[in-house]
């Protein structure tokens, strides 16, 4: 079944100067469907979105990506029915919601409960389906004591934390994200593993690639204005950085983005899925104790153990094994949680390298997956101490140290 038809949509903007007051009305000014608007002279406005036409099916997940300009946010604020296209048909089936709905409290000085009742109420949410799921978003957000409290007082960012738990809750036919995912590793990998929890359609803009190829399993790309690819979410991001580096726009961009999250899964089996797909991999980077996540899905029963490794100028310096007896997880979504020692690793810049082996119950014939990141450790105390100091000189042997090791569901998160 379909969710989003756009048909032909083309979106205009004026371009600085001004309009004769005769001119000035609604329709001018939108650049609706009108005679008016057409007199407006194509060299006074810009084309932001031209012919562009899409099909989503309920449930499915799509990724936009682009290059700045390309029109991924205007496409956004269309389906949102934020702006008007100036041209073409745009068909919606259900409830859709969009992150600015949620980020933005409507009256500062009351509480975050009426201020998330607002925005719900405008998004066309009944009051009975508000009460009943904003006690789930406060506890998502961690926003227990804090929910009745006056949002001028909450610390900055701290309502669109809440915002986004709304937006993760409240049902909806489609969700539409525009790069607005927290950078707080924790509540941004729960919000990764409710994402992939939800059946709903998404529709997720994000210069982050690895966060596309995580949670979408399909892309269009757009290039000033116009779709010019439209498939399996790997191919198109394989396209669009094919054709940067010929136009070397996008090389150093791609070259950073290569060690940031590059997540290596076995070849298939023939006739055989794969029981556990490791998602996604984020670092909280806080001295003196950094801590990893990592967002997996099991589809049939395994056994399961993990493998940290920390590099520093292409030298190995830090081992960390799970040494417990691997756990038996049943299907479902499960995050995989390490934290290092304290004071192990000194402000530079690191590489973790996570692989996770699994095995059915009942063989020992491990498969593994591995993942790895970028961090940068720079919150420290002057006179703290580090076991490793500063950039290794020579490959000496790594350190092996014991770390705390969690598994764990996500509806325990």
């Amino acid at each position: 079944m379909t969710c989003v038809v756009l048909e032909n949509v083309t979106k205009q903007f004026r371009v600085g100067g001004r309009l004769p007051a005769a001119e000035i009305d609604d329709e001018a000014l939108l650049f609706d469907n009108d005679d008016d608007a057409q007199d407006v002279k194509a060299k006074d406005t810009t084309v932001a979105l031209e012919d562009v036409s899409l099909r989503i099916a309920c449930g499915e997940r799509v990724g936009v990506i682009g290059p700045a300009g390309s029109g991924k946010s205007t496409l956004l604020a269309c389906i949102a029915g934020l702006i008007r296209p100036s041209a073409g048909r745009i068909g919606l089936r259900g409830p859709v919601l969009s992150l600015p709905q949620f980020t933005q409290p409507l009256r500062p000085y009351a509480s975050g409960r009426d201020n998330v009742a607002d925005c719900a109420r405008l998004a066309g949410i009944p009051q009975t389906v508000v009460e009943a799921r904003v006690e789930a978003i406060a506890e998502f957000a961690g926003f227990d004591a804090a929910l009745d409290a006056p949002v001028s007082t909450y610390p900055r960012g701290a309502f669109a934390r809440l915002g986004i738990a709304a937006l993760l809750y409240f049902p909806a036919a489609l969700r539409l994200i525009d790069d607005g995912l927290p950078r707080d590793g924790a509540f941004r990998s729960r919000c990764i593993a409710r994402l992939l929890e939800l059946s709903d359609a998404l529709l997720l803009v994000s210069s982050n690639l690895p966060l596309i190829e995580a949670l979408c399993t399909r892309a269009i790309q757009l290039q000033r204005g116009r779709l010019v690819a439209d498939g399996p979410v790997q191919a198109v991001i394989q396209r669009m950085a094919r054709q940067d580096f010929d136009n070397n726009a996008l090389a150093p961009r791609l070259s950073r983005r290569e060690p940031t999250l590059r997540i290596v899964r076995p070849p298939p089996v023939e006739g055989q899925s794969e029981a556990v797909v490791l998602q996604h991999f984020s670092c909280t980077a806080t001295a003196p104790r950094p801590s990893f996540e990592a967002i997996i899905s099991v589809d049939a029963p395994v056994r399961l153990r993990g493998h940290l490794e920390i590099f520093a100028a292409g030298a190995l310096v830090l081992e960390v094994q799970h040494e417990a007896a691997a756990p038996l997880l049943v299907p479902g979504a499960y995050i995989l949680a390490v934290k290092l020692p304290p004071k192990l690793l000194a402000p530079q810049t690191f590489k973790a390298r996570l692989q996770i082996e699994y095995a059915p119950p009942d063989t020992d014939a491990w498969r593994f997956q591995s993942v790895a990141i970028l961090f940068l450790i720079e919150q420290t105390e002057p006179d703290d101490r580090f076991l490793i100091e500063g950039r290794p000189l020579d490959r000496k042997p790594a350190v092996q140290a014991d770390a705390d090791w969690a598994v764990r569901t996500v509806d325990d998160v």
